[in-house]
């Protein structure tokens, strides 16, 4: 009997570390997702700045020229 109690302990223990194992892993997968989806969301965001930046570029000698009839 004590050796029976002694073998279900050894399993209950190695399927609790088992279940640890497995929650960390969890842990560590939803970080790595959170991470990767803010990681998205700011090179969304710095693709729309840059291309703003582009348009402005492309309309700068424009806006220079109009600036410079105004003033006249």
């Amino acid at each position: 009997a004590d050796a029976s109690v002694e073998m279900e302990q050894r399993n209950f223990v190695h399927a609790s570390l088992d279940y640890v194992f497995l929650l960390q892993e969890v842990q560590e997968r939803k970080k790595f997702e959170f991470v990767e989806t803010l990681l998205s969301y700011m090179y969304g965001w710095l693709t729309f700045y840059h291309q703003g930046h582009e348009v402005f570029n492309d309309c700068h000698p424009y806006l220079r020229d109009l600036q410079i009839r105004v003033q006249r």
